[in-house]
């Protein structure tokens, strides 16, 4: 099941889109339902910090997708279930550490109050119900854009004469084919960068 191959797009842009839809989402999640330390705030400070969090989460997500995207090339283009999973994981730890400090030391500071939150407090109280709320829709929007990366990337498959010779690539990947005598030079980028080259045993016939 864990290594069940899952949706993922590699495209930089779409993440990007992803942070903006949680930035947008964390914003008017917290000023409309208003958990309990938001409704301590006042309005002035809600509009400074709300929209911070946010950004925060943002950040948290942005420092994720150049590792994602090193271990998608890595595995050869491929990404799976247990990816998603610790990917996802991550997210949500980096986003608890950060919001966390900014909680400490910069809204309890702004506006003091009786209750003492430690980081298992802020955790159960704040930071949890919030995830189960906010997270389906980082998951769902990680699925789309894998999903839309699929349809993009259809594969073409060429096969050679023997039983190991064949060659699957993206059609967006293919170059060219040269011919010479009885074998096929096939060029081909790989990760949109390096220019290769596979040699097999294929007779090009007009």
């Amino acid at each position: 099941m864990f290594k069940k191959q899952y949706p993922f797009t590699p495209k930089t842009k779409d993440h990007l889109l992803i942070i903006l839809g949680l930035v947008l989402w964390i914003f008017l999640f917290l000023f409309f339902i208003k958990p309990l330390t938001v409704e301590e705030l006042p309005l002035k400070l809600q509009v400074v910090f709300l929209p911070m969090y946010g950004v925060i989460c943002g950040f948290s997500y942005g420092l994720i997708i150049f590792i994602q995207k090193y271990y998608f090339k890595q595995q050869q283009q491929q990404w799976y279930v247990y990816n998603e999973i610790l990917i996802v994981i991550l997210i949500s730890f980096l986003s608890l550490i950060h919001t966390w400090l900014f909680f400490k030391h910069v809204v309890a500071v702004s506006n003091p109050t009786d209750i003492i939150y430690t980081f298992q407090k802020y955790f159960v109280e704040i930071f949890l119900p919030a995830l189960l709320i906010i997270l389906p829709l980082v998951s769902i929007s990680r699925y789309f854009f894998g999903k839309q990366s699929q349809k993009r990337k259809q594969k073409i498959t060429i096969n050679g004469s023997g039983n190991y010779e064949h060659l699957q690539i993206f059609v967006e990947d293919f170059l060219y084919i040269k011919s010479s005598g009885n074998y096929v030079e096939v060029f081909y980028l790989d990760n949109n960068v390096e220019i290769l080259a596979k040699l097999t045993h294929l007779i090009l016939r007009k």
